[in-house]
């Protein structure tokens, strides 16, 4: 089952657009898209490699 990225932001509790910059400018890695119609398809492992990478961030 894949999460929509605004499922995936309110997990995070950030905004989705914010989860679209950080996949831009290369913070976070992104999830494999759709190829029918161009949508992230996130995974809860996808979200976990993300929280983790927000984690080491230094404050």
């Amino acid at each position: 089952m894949y999460l929509t990225t605004a499922r995936v932001a309110r997990i995070l509790g950030i905004n989705k657009r914010t989860l679209h910059n950080w996949i831009k400018a290369g913070k976070i890695p992104g999830p494999n898209a759709n190829p029918d119609n161009g949508y992230l398809q996130w995974t809860m492992a996808d979200v976990e490699v993300v929280r983790n990478v927000l984690m080491e961030e230094p404050k």
